[in-house]
């Protein structure tokens, strides 16, 4: 099964975990300042983007998963066999309201070596192909044709994999089949489909959400206005000059924007 998180638009954070045709599942994590009406339109906006009714809130164990998940983006750094991770202080230093960087300040770092030592010890010389098997079990995996179109593989079906186009405004329909046409040649296809516009947005606003001068951020500094959304990626604006151009300069006063729209539960 694949795991996939996002970011709604009024900051409410999701999981889906997609097993593929009508099998996804989604888990909403709404903070303590989020009204039911944010929650309803969460609800509505997954439920139009990828008409799906299998949405539910997030449970203890699913919060500290994604806990634990933000800890991994945050140590990309560092090997996975790197980083040690105990669950019960994970729950400990969550519901604390400890930040991922300061955990990982306290309980990574000062650990690295030791925890190497100990999986080197545990698996030995089976890391590389343990490190590769833990990429495909994630699911879905990032690259890019020979022709520079960016697509998405899920191998978590047995019919074979789904893969997702992402082409960017100056691919031409010719690309695209060319794309297209490799992929089946080199892989077993399930499905191959350009992805739509809404897919397309959610997709380049998770790039600007894992961009690493993002990490130090709250979701609420980070400037995600929808029509800006789609008018840079349609004009090809990569999403790290987005965060260049729209996000770090905008840092304050996009938190004071959203201070004023939710309160200032959300800090």
């Amino acid at each position: 099964m694949q795991t996939v998180t996002g970011t709604i638009y009024n900051g409410i954070e999701y999981r889906a975990d997609d097993g593929g045709g009508n099998r996804i599942k989604f888990i909403l994590f709404p903070h303590k300042f989020h009204t039911k009406d944010d929650i309803q339109s969460a609800r509505k906006q997954l439920q139009e983007m990828l008409v799906t009714k299998n949405i539910r809130m997030a449970r203890p164990d699913d919060w500290d998963n994604l806990y634990i998940e933000k800890v991994f983006r945050l140590c990309s750094d560092l090997q996975w066999y790197e980083i040690h991770i105990d669950r019960k202080i994970i729950r400990r230093e969550r519901i604390k309201g400890t930040s991922i960087e300061e955990y990982k300040k306290s309980y990574i770092l000062p650990k690295v070596e030791a925890e190497k030592k100990r999986n080197y010890s545990k698996y030995g010389f089976a890391l590389f192909q343990l490190q590769i098997g833990l990429q495909h079990r994630q699911g879905k995996l990032t690259s890019w044709t020979p022709n520079g179109i960016e697509y998405t593989e899920d191998k978590t079906i047995s019919e074979g994999a789904d893969y997702l186009l992402f082409p960017l405004p100056h691919h031409t329909s010719e690309d695209i089949r060319i794309a297209k046409e490799w992929i089946r040649n080199y892989f077993r296809a399930a499905s191959l489909r350009v992805a739509g516009e809404e897919v397309a947005d959610s997709h380049y606003i998770d790039k600007v959400f894992d961009h690493p001068a993002c990490y130090r951020l709250r979701w609420y500094e980070i400037k995600v206005d929808m029509e800006l959304i789609r008018a840079e990626r349609l004009k090809g604006t990569p999403p790290a000059d987005y965060v260049k151009n729209h996000v770090l300069p905008n840092i304050e006063r996009t938190r004071q924007e959203n201070i004023k729209r939710h309160g200032d539960r959300i800090l």
